[in-house]
């Protein structure tokens, strides 16, 4: 009979529970676990709708806690496709392509997440003029928290395909689905 819960299933909701701590527990704007979490899940669970209800669901409770805003559609977007970046480096895990799907998640994430406050102002009374120039004010806006996000997305990046992997060499059960 086959395992429903697989050691590489245990680590991806370990690191879900620690992502959602890092929103709930103080921390610098912008500097969570989420996007790696995402990248992770997307990455190591087999089953893609899996990859993508996990995070999903760790924003939606600790959102339940800090609570919900005009623009969480954008942000479960941004992390959806993260989620979706995992999904394409995961036949070749390496620090290269590791690298390159965390840094990939960061723009996109920027970029929805701060295109959707300008967006918001297409159907209220929003921050920015609904113009080019307002987009352009909406992401040069986003700019301050880029900096945590690189940071944190990176290191908790490196923290958690780090930990998986050394716990893979380890015990070799973790390479099961």
């Amino acid at each position: 009979m086959n395992k429903v819960i697989s050691p590489r299933l245990v680590f991806v909701i370990s690191a879900v529970a620690i992502a959602a701590l890092t929103r709930i527990l103080p921390h610098p704007p912008n500097f969570t676990a989420v996007g790696a979490m995402a990248l992770l899940a997307g990455a190591l669970v087999p089953n893609r709708l899996l990859s993508l209800v996990m995070p999903m669901a760790a924003l939606f409770i600790t959102d339940l806690v800090l609570g919900f805003h005009n623009t969480m559609w954008a942000v479960y977007a941004a992390v959806g496709f993260t989620s979706m970046i995992g999904w394409m480096i995961s036949k070749r895990q390496n620090i290269l392509t590791i690298t390159a799907g965390s840094l990939i998640s960061i723009a996109s994430f920027f970029f929805i997440t701060n295109a959707a406050m300008w967006v918001v102002g297409f159907f209220t009374q929003g921050f920015y003029p609904t113009t080019a120039a307002g987009l352009g004010l909406a992401l040069e806006s986003g700019l301050p928290f880029l900096t945590n996000d690189i940071i944190s997305n990176l290191l908790f990046t490196a923290i958690f395909f780090g930990s998986f992997h050394a716990l893979r060499i380890w015990k070799p059960a973790f390479v099961k689905a």
